[in-house]
């Protein structure tokens, strides 16, 4: 067993220690961050205004990505926890709409393509940090149990 792998053993049971609140933070957490990161100005003409939320975007849901991963919801099934995902999400963005509720700037952020946009990124950049340390959670549980 590599060093990674041992990590990984140590870091899985950190977090099934205590569990529930490492639930609780990945969905705070998630609902936090779409509420405030919604929209993505892909569109904008000025790119370089948005930049430092386009990193914040990609530093934040990959490794909340990776915590799905360690947390080990519904037994690893990728479809669940996507749907886990998405509701999360739903509620940030839900939550984000009621506070713009009646402002102009609603009309103009919450169009189909934005909407669409932020949930591809979500889906691409957690996705990805999800599928990459689900490998390792794999093989050092693998190598545990033989």
């Amino acid at each position: 067993m590599d060093k990674q792998e041992q990590r990984g053993l140590k870091i899985c049971a950190r977090l099934n220690d205590r569990r529930k609140f490492w639930c609780v933070f990945e969905f705070a957490m998630l609902i936090l961050l779409s509420c405030c990161l919604f929209p993505l100005n892909i569109f904008n003409l000025d790119f370089s205004r948005d930049l430092l939320k386009y990193v914040v975007f990609i530093a934040a849901f990959v490794p909340l990505g990776a915590l799905l991963a360690y947390l080990r919801l519904s037994k690893g099934n990728i479809l669940k926890n996507y749907g886990y995902v998405l509701a999360a999400v739903g509620v940030g963005l839900g939550a984000r709409y009621l506070l713009e509720y009646g402002e102009i700037a609603n009309a103009n952020n919450f169009t189909a393509a934005n909407v669409y946009l932020f949930i591809l990124g979500i889906a691409v950049f957690a996705g990805g940090g999800y599928l990459s340390f689900r490998k390792t959670i794999i093989k050092a549980t693998n190598v545990k149990k033989s």
